[in-house]
């Protein structure tokens, strides 16, 4: 007959049972629980707390990224403040949690609204170990009450009051506004004629203004510049006039045109200059008499005179 014999029979029902493995031990070291509000009884704008509180290993600390941030959690719930406070008893580590929410919603009747739930992360304080563990915390959920009886129906009465309705005043605004448009249109209308755009092209020309810019980009203290400079306001002279106009014909068309008497003396020099240079070859004599800056200013006289006329 065998013998029984009852140590081997209990390590085997030990094993059977099953022992503890090194992840079973160590998730057993972390233990949460919370505090949630009271379900019922909350109304538009109220701020409701939630607390939490995680046990754990000295050796482990809370992941300040894993909390969450104030701010909406969705589109009428947010979180207006989270703070954390800790306590070391033991070996072990106690990590107090308090969040407070806020709900902006706004039921016709008593309408639920839910809470998220809340994982945070736990690491190990030591440099080099990569432990990371995470502490769960189940969502719950509110209700919120209407501010008005449930049935209760819409009604004028029960309405906010429209504001009076406040006329602003802006016929000066306008008058402004279509003085600057009028002052707009006058200064492109003197832009357009005095560039010779639209119309204003078929206006008479202006030959001595074009002298005058020609002139301005000639040398004249040298010959053929200064030479080049009396032959632009002759043909200048004559365009404007309507013909060739010579030196003994000049009295006589100052009178017609007396727009340039003022300008005869300085006219009668240009003319003097002129045949000492081109019928006597004499250019000392004809810059004596009518010098290249008396010239330019000669030039841009007569475009004056012409541009007024």
């Amino acid at each position: 007959m065998t013998e029984v014999r009852p140590l081997p029979l209990v390590l085997a029902g030990l094993l059977a049972l099953g022992v503890p493995d090194g992840a079973a031990a160590q998730d057993a070291e972390i233990g949460t629980s919370s505090q949630t509000p009271r379900r019922v009884g909350w109304f538009l704008g109220d701020t409701f707390t939630w607390q939490g509180r995680i046990e754990m290993p000295d050796r482990l600390e809370i992941d300040p990224g894993s909390l969450p941030q104030a701010g909406p959690i969705d589109n009428f719930t947010e979180i207006r403040s989270i703070e954390t406070r800790s306590e070391d008893a033991g070996g072990t580590r106690n990590y107090d949690i308090t969040i407070v929410y806020q709900s902006f919603y706004v039921p016709l009747e008593p309408r639920e609204i839910a809470i998220p739930s809340l994982s945070v992360q736990l690491r190990s304080e030591a440099s080099g170990d990569q432990e990371r563990r995470d502490a769960e915390f189940s969502g719950f959920s509110v209700v919120l009450a209407p501010l008005r009886p449930i049935l209760e129906k819409s009604s004028p009465d029960a309405m906010r009051r429209d504001k009076p309705l406040t006329v602003i005043d802006t016929r000066r605004d306008q008058l402004l506004t279509a003085a600057a448009w009028g002052g707009l249109a006058l200064l492109a209308l003197g832009v357009g004629w005095h560039r010779g755009w639209g119309p204003a092209s078929h206006r008479k020309a202006r030959p001595l203004a074009g002298a005058k810019r020609r002139i301005a980009k000639l040398d004249l203290e040298t010959g053929e510049g200064y030479r080049t400079a009396l032959v632009l306001l002759h043909r200048g002279l004559d365009e404007s006039f309507g013909h060739r106009l010579l030196s003994e014909d000049l009295d006589r068309e100052l009178v017609r045109r007396p727009d340039f008497r003022v300008l005869g003396e300085d006219l009668h020099r240009f003319y003097g200059a002129s045949r000492r240079l081109f019928f006597a070859e004499d250019e000392a004599g004809a810059r004596h008499l009518l010098a290249p800056d008396d010239l330019r200013k000669l030039g841009r006289d007569l475009a004056l005179v012409e541009r007024n006329a």
